[in-house]
């Protein structure tokens, strides 16, 4: 049998306004709650929109000014054992040069060998552990047989291009004299002197010597006085290891104070709160329906 019915919206609402006054309360409760959530939700997702950082500790850091190219020798005369020691000069200008790198401290510092050509075995870094290993394994040949100064310099001034440090240096050691290089080395010796690069020459040869393994002093002289750095004529080890020094003591380490205070993003806590929230509403309306059904099940 059919029965004429209305059908209201909100029905629960209406009943309980009528029948049950408590439950019109409890019912405004909610409603008050619900909308004080959204407003701190509104208010939480604002402040993650505008990101608030939080600034770190102040970090202090040193940094050398000065860098360093060392420009090696691996012509075929640098194999003649004609050294105190009885070993070669290649071994005794590795022995100093390695004694050098460990004693310029925070310096960048470069390797570049060369032979018939130029070759860059190490750019410009503060890993000493690294570059001393190069130079061990630095061997005679290894870039050709020949005595290309021009192209070393020419690399040196290359690599010193892409360099932020201003106090430049290239430490060239050789026993012999340009062989063919693309650039003679006067000329790349002036190029250096315009882009602020300071040579150190060391002639660690005999200056006796003609022909192709002669010793060039004249030429060497001239790279480093156009470059306003001094030449070295070491007649022996201990010669060469008072160059070394000397270089080292002329170029005193320069230290520059960078001061960085890291900043750390905060954004990402109003919205972990937010979702927390959301989250504690969800298992408490879970929670409330599941007694609700129970108790009417009873």
């Amino acid at each position: 049998m059919r029965q004429t019915s209305v059908r209201a919206s909100f029905y629960n609402l209406v009943a309980l306004s009528i029948d049950d006054k408590q439950a019109t309360q409890n019912i405004r409760k909610r409603k008050h709650i619900q909308s004080s959530l959204l407003i701190v939700s509104w208010v939480l997702f604002c402040v993650a929109l505008a990101k608030p950082v939080i600034s770190g500790k102040e970090i202090v850091k040193n940094i050398s000014s000065k860098s360093f190219y060392i420009a090696l020798d691996l012509s075929g005369s640098m194999n003649f054992q004609d050294t105190q020691s009885g070993q070669t000069r290649l071994d005794v200008a590795k022995k100093n040069i390695i004694k050098f790198i460990n004693e310029r401290g925070d310096d960048y510092l470069g390797l570049i060998v060369f032979g018939d050509s130029a070759y860059l075995q190490a750019p410009l870094s503060n890993d000493k552990d690294s570059l001393v290993s190069l130079v061990h394994q630095s061997k005679v040949g290894m870039a050709g047989l020949s005595t290309h100064l021009g192209d070393a310099i020419g690399l040196g001034i290359k690599r010193f291009r892409g360099s932020k440090v201003k106090e430049r240096v290239l430490v060239l050691l050789t026993d012999g004299n340009d062989t063919g290089s693309e650039v003679r080395p006067i000329d790349a010796a002036k190029i250096a002197h315009n882009e602020n690069i300071k040579i150190y020459v060391l002639g660690y040869g005999d200056p006796k010597t003609v022909g192709e393994n002669s010793l060039d002093t004249n030429t060497l002289k001239e790279i480093a006085r156009l470059t306003s750095g001094r030449f070295y004529l070491p007649k022996d080890e201990k010669e060469l290891e008072q160059a070394f020094k000397e270089i080292n003591s002329i170029e005193v380490q320069e230290m520059t104070t960078l001061t960085y205070q890291p900043k750390y993003d905060l954004f990402y806590i109003p919205i972990v709160i937010i979702l927390f929230i959301y989250l504690m509403a969800i298992l408490i309306i879970l929670t409330r329906r599941s007694i609700l059904q129970r108790a009417a099940n009873e």
